[in-house]
Order: structure tokens, then C-alpha cells, then sequence
């Protein structure tokens, strides 16, 4: 645990000295996670309990739970128990602690997880006497939980077209929509030195910027944040996106919906 604070600790040091502003507001803005739920990510005490299913089927909490204590009541090493108890311990409640729940918070927790089902289907066929069956059980249970696990039904449904009728199919034929017009945006914004786009909707500025290489931002620029990118040789761009033109700091070029648009119903 030593080992693995000295790089954080040094990292946190680092940060803090040369970048105290964004530290800082980095840190302000953490601390926010635990007294309100972040753009809306909340949920109940069992949050993280209930994740478990939706990220490892069939690893309900009510079946994994045993399997933990299985494991834990098995491993004879007390640093080893200890490791298990203060990892799987902590990483619970601190998430129980914060408003913000998210699914993946607790996935680090996942090796544990596999381990725990993996000792449980291990003792379990080991009181099977005869080595043949007890080999073949072994087989069906890791065959059957990976197979699960990978829960192809879910993955054909949200990661293909397969299910045209679905409603997140739907949604994503139309994002991909809508990227295949980003040409069109880049295109208008081309021939101007250093451009950055303001007011492009949540996701779409991040898909954008990584397939196209021009810094987006969700947000729309303040007037200082026009003057001091003008200032460093960037050609501010907002996207009109339905509000007023007459509404943006003066200085910002407008990209209006003429020219490109994003619809309302691919939004988050």
C-alpha cells in the first residue's frame, strides 16, 4: 500500500505546486460527490449492490455475497484475509458515502468477484467423488457463467444494428447520423487559423473533437474567455444550437443551423 501511495502522493504534490488554481477547483469539485448527486447520477443505498447484476450477470448481490464470505472464511493467511475484507470493505462504503452513483464505480472490485464465484464453484465439485463428473461440473459452471456473464442478448442490443426496431438502436442510427454531417461542420470552420467550437451538446462535442481534431467545448463562451482565446491567435466558433444569435459575445464567430444542426431527440 506504501508503494502504490508514493506515486499518488508524489503526483498530488506535483499538481498542487505548479497548477494550485485547477487543483484547487479539481478538488472542490470532487469533494461536490459526496454532499450532491453530479448531473444527476443518484441512487439508492443499495446502488452499488444492485450494479453488480447489470455489469456481471448472473453475479446478483444475494449470490456473490456468500461466495465473498466463502471466500473469506477459506483463505487461511490472515494478511490475506485482511486484504480481502479492507478492499472489498472500503471500496463499498466510500461509494455508499458518495450522492453520485455510477455503475462502474465499484468495478474495481471485479477480480474479487471472480474469484470469490470461482473458489465457490472449486469447493463445490471437489466433494464430487467421481473425477470424471466433478471435471465435466467444473466445465458446464465456467462455461455457463462466462457465457452470462458476457450476456450476449445485451451486447447484440446495444453494440449493433442487429435489433433495428429497438429504441437505442434507433438512437444510435441516428447519432451516427449525425456524425457522418461532422464534414460539414469541420468543412465551415476550415479556412479559419487555430478554431475552437463552443455549444456543441453533451457527447457530440467529445465525439467531434476526437474524429476531427478541433478542440470542442459544451459550454458557450463567456466574453472573456472570446477575448483571452483571441488573444493566443484561436478563432472562436459557437454553435447557434436554437438559441438567440444576438444572445453570444461579441467576437465569437456564429456556425447557425443552417448550416448544421443537431436534432433534440439524439440528445442524453
Amino acid at each position: 500500500m506504501l508503494a502504490a501511495s508514493i506515486p499518488v502522493a508524489a503526483w498530488i504534490g506535483h499538481i498542487t505546486r505548479w497548477f494550485p488554481a485547477e487543483a484547487a477547483f479539481q478538488w472542490s469539485f470532487k469533494s461536490t460527490h459526496f454532499s450532491i448527486p453530479v448531473d444527476g447520477h443518484r441512487g439508492t443505498n443499495w446502488f452499488h449492490l444492485d450494479a453488480i447484476s447489470q455489469v456481471v450477470p448472473p453475479m446478483t448481490w444475494w449470490l456473490l455475497l456468500p461466495a465473498v464470505l466463502w471466500l473469506v472464511w477459506r483463505v487461511k493467511a490472515l494478511p490475506h484475509r485482511i486484504l480481502l475484507i479492507s478492499c472489498i470493505g472500503a471500496v463499498h462504503v466510500f461509494f455508499l458515502l458518495s450522492q453520485t452513483k455510477m455503475v462502474c464505480y465499484t468495478m474495481v472490485l471485479l477480480p474479487f468477484y471472480y474469484l470469490a464465484m470461482g473458489n465457490l464453484v472449486a469447493d463445490v465439485t471437489e466433494r464430487i467423488r467421481h473425477d470424471v463428473v466433478s471435471n465435466l461440473t467444473v466445465l458446464v459452471a465456467t462455461a455457463g457463467l462466462c457465457y452470462l456473464s458476457l450476456d450476449p442478448v445485451r451486447i447484440r442490443a446495444r453494440h449493433s444494428l442487429a435489433e433495428s426496431e429497438a429504441v437505442d438502436v434507433r438512437w444510435r442510427k441516428q447519432n451516427l447520423a449525425v456524425m457522418a454531417d461532422f464534414p460539414k461542420l469541420e468543412a465551415f470552420m476550415a479556412r479559419s487559423p487555430k478554431p475552437i467550437i463552443f455549444n456543441l451538446p453533451l457527447n457530440h462535442h467529445l465525439r467531434f473533437m476526437f474524429t476531427h481534431g478541433i478542440e470542442a467545448w459544451r459550454k458557450p463562451p463567456g466574453q472573456e474567455d472570446v477575448r483571452r482565446l483571441a488573444e493566443k491567435g484561436y478563432t472562436v466558433f459557437v454553435l447557434q444550437d436554437g438559441a438567440d444569435p444576438n444572445s453570444f459575445p461579441a467576437g465569437a464567430v456564429l456556425v447557425p443551423d443552417s448550416v448544421f444542426a443537431i436534432p433534440k431527440d439524439v440528445r442524453l
